[in-house]
């Protein structure tokens, strides 16, 4: 089976694989979130994407991308920023001041940012790809209008599923559900991957 898993910002896909590759069996590729990964993606048999990863499988459908697979969405959004009112919690001041402390020091940003959403600190890049983790708040700072989205909702396509934490330290369970109908809400998981897996039966 040809299957990938599409991480997070600012972690790193080894250290993500190491933990969580025995809950995804069959998933043999961890990658980290770009465009080229998810259009990369489109040919799999089964795409598991978590958190940024996500959402940028959330951006390219409203783009029109189609995936020949199955896809399995953990932690996903349409709007990170608070401001947006569809479930991020986190406010677009905050992320301007995360990007200046990313470009003075990378370590301590992403080290405070992974102890602030409950993921592993274990789980941070080791290499400090700057410019690419910019682009990616940027981009989680626009949402889905970075699509064009018409629509603030994501209706789930077909052969797609969607789970999140109702722990989650990022983003409101409650009001995602509203902005993607039909997503799976685990009341005892919170953001991090490997509490979301071990807690839903959606692979």
């Amino acid at each position: 089976m040809d299957a990938v898993c599409i991480v997070g910002w600012g972690v790193d896909p080894g250290k993500v694989s190491a933990e969580v590759g025995g809950l995804l069996p069959g998933v043999a590729s961890f990658v980290r979130p770009t465009s080229t990964a998810v259009l990369d993606a489109v040919s799999a048999d089964l795409v598991v994407a978590w958190s940024y990863g996500a959402f940028l499988m959330v951006e390219a459908a409203f783009r029109g991308v189609q995936f020949r697979g199955r896809v399995v969405l953990y932690a996903p959004f349409v709007g990170f920023c608070a401001e947006d009112g569809l479930g991020g919690r986190c406010a677009r001041t905050q992320i301007h001041w995360l990007k200046r402390w990313l470009r003075k020091d990378a370590v301590a940003a992403l080290s405070d940012f992974a102890k602030r959403a409950g993921i592993p600190q274990e789980w941070v890049l080791a290499e400090k790809p700057v410019d690419e983790l910019v682009e990616g708040l940027d981009r989680m700072s626009l949402g889905i209008r970075a699509a064009g989205g018409a629509s603030p909702h994501f209706d789930l396509p077909k052969r797609w599923s969607a789970v999140i934490g109702g722990r989650d330290l990022l983003l409101d369970a409650q009001r995602v559900a509203h902005s993607i109908p039909g997503i799976e809400i685990v009341p005892e998981a919170g953001h991090s991957l490997v509490e979301l897996l071990r807690c839903s039966d959606a692979i």
